[in-house]
């Protein structure tokens, strides 16, 4: 595929050699002491190379938009698989979610045994990580302070001198990130002055 105003930016040399050459012919011309025939093939030099450089100039603006039109049509066109990519990132980080949670459940420790004697279970958490590492999403839990764009309080616990309010307290569902953009943000129980 050829780059966007690449043939235009070689008619443009191509233009700016063609105008160079009938200013130097008009030039030459015009310091002869000529007759008026001779004035006549300078003015006709003339309009020449203004017709040249009004059709390098209209060129060059249509390089401009169709630079400009590329641009936008890959801007829209990442945009739309950023989007796609991360409703896709964000489901499959819920069924692993619900794969582990089936993993560690005591309510049914017959399916959990069948499951983990099979290995299928571990094999589609292991694949469903792959996938989603391939995708450029990872989950990410965070301690230390509250940061709103990353983290969602969902439960609040009573701040102390030993826990200051404003800090996390513990994980309840981790985040998930997209090309280090926040696309689903961790759940805390976090710390707060309950006044």
């Amino acid at each position: 595929m050829a780059l966007p105003g690449f043939s235009a930016n070689k008619d443009l040399h191509e233009a700016r050699l063609a105008a160079h050459a009938l200013g130097t012919r008009a030039a030459e011309l015009a310091e002869l002491a000529a007759p008026a025939s001779d004035e006549k093939s300078v003015l006709l030099l003339l309009a020449s190379a203004d017709t040249a450089l009004s059709v390098l100039a209209e060129r060059t603006r249509n390089a401009q938009r169709e630079a400009r039109y590329e641009r936008d049509r890959l801007q829209n066109e990442r945009a739309r698989w950023n989007r796609t990519r991360g409703k896709l990132a964000e489901a499959l980080a819920e069924l692993r979610e619900r794969l582990r949670v089936t993993d560690l459940n005591p309510a049914h420790p017959e399916k959990t045994q069948a499951a983990a004697g099979s290995g299928s279970l571990v094999w589609a958490l292991q694949h469903i990580d792959e996938i989603l590492r391939t995708a450029g999403a990872s989950e990410f839990q965070d301690e230390g302070p509250i940061d709103p764009a990353r983290h969602r309080v969902v439960e609040r616990r009573p701040a102390d001198r030993s826990h200051p309010a404003g800090t996390i307290a513990f994980s309840i569902s981790p985040g998930l990130l997209v090309d280090g953009e926040v696309l689903r943000p961790q759940e805390v129980s976090a710390y707060m002055d309950m006044d």
